[in-house]
């Protein structure tokens, strides 16, 4: 048994004549749209690459020509950037000093 809404209070049937007209509204609505996809973040820059060495230890036992051919540099470049520290024997290196490199 369903009672008439008018009976009670022009408001009410105010009311429920909205919520019918919200309905059919609703019913009728097209589909929502679906939220997009999340987009991957673009991907972090690369890391510089590392600076070159520009310095040499020398190791026991090596020779320059023997440091030289271990870095892929020529003796006579190497020696003459070193020339300060080896002085005018190139055969004088001695394990652990540290040799720098020459500039291209």
């Amino acid at each position: 048994m369903s009672l008439d809404p008018a009976l009670f209070d022009p408001y009410v049937a105010k009311l429920h004549a909205l919520a019918d007209e919200l309905a059919a509204t609703v019913a009728s609505a097209p589909p929502a749209t679906p939220e997009p996809a999340p987009v991957d973040p673009p991907p972090a820059a690369p890391a510089p690459a590392p600076e070159p060495p520009t310095t040499v230890t020398v190791q026991d036992g090596e020779t320059l020509a023997d440091v030289a051919t271990r870095i892929g540099a020529d003796v006579d470049a190497l020696f003459a950037a070193n020339r300060g520290l080896i002085g005018s024997n190139p055969d004088t290196v001695k394990p652990g000093q540290v040799l720098d490199l020459p500039t291209a």
